[in-house]
């Protein structure tokens, strides 16, 4: 959330800058009377439910419920958004690295990627699963946005400790408020 309403105010989604920070923080607190709940993770299914009309969620989440319901939609701020990525490793030491690698192997197989692609509605990295993928997944903006709205979002970068602190912090009063 803090991420964002930084993108929104024309700042890095890394933002560390305590006056940046302070503008997002009086900016969200103005905003809660129109929230209903900053959802941990399932804003997908407050929207679903009909609870609220809009929400911040994963476009893989909200491409779930929009199967199910053709009333919603999925859209990237003007401003841009984060850009992420989920990450698959085997940790130095791991007590059964041959069960790791056969889990990875299993999971870069193009036709079990292809079969958790469709089922999870989240871009695949898996050029192997992505060739076996239909055109309306392929070419669903809100699973593989546009390069032009791509460039305007970030990756989320490692802050430190200390401004991590800070920015929890920031957040722990906007919800206090």
């Amino acid at each position: 959330v803090l991420g964002c309403a930084l993108k929104y105010l024309g700042f890095s989604y890394n933002s560390t800058n305590t006056d940046e920070l302070k503008k997002v923080e009086d900016l969200l607190i103005a905003q809660k009377k129109n929230i209903k709940v900053f959802a941990d993770d399932n804003g997908q299914d407050l929207l679903a439910s009909g609870e609220v009309v809009m929400c911040q969620e994963w476009n893989g989440d909200i491409v779930q419920v929009m199967a199910e319901d053709e009333d919603l939609g999925y859209a990237v701020p003007t401003e841009g958004s984060l850009v992420w990525q989920d990450t698959m490793a085997i940790p130095a030491g791991a007590p059964h690295p041959e069960n790791a690698h056969a889990f990875l192997n299993y999971i870069l197989d193009g036709e079990a990627g292809k079969h958790i692609a469709a089922t999870i509605q989240y871009a695949t990295a898996n050029e192997a699963a992505r060739n076996l993928m239909d055109d309306a997944y392929k070419s669903n903006p809100a699973i593989f946005p546009p390069d032009e709205i791509i460039a305007k979002c970030e990756s989320a970068a490692y802050l430190g400790e200390e401004a991590t602190k800070v920015r929890d912090e920031t957040w722990t009063r906007i919800q206090a408020a």
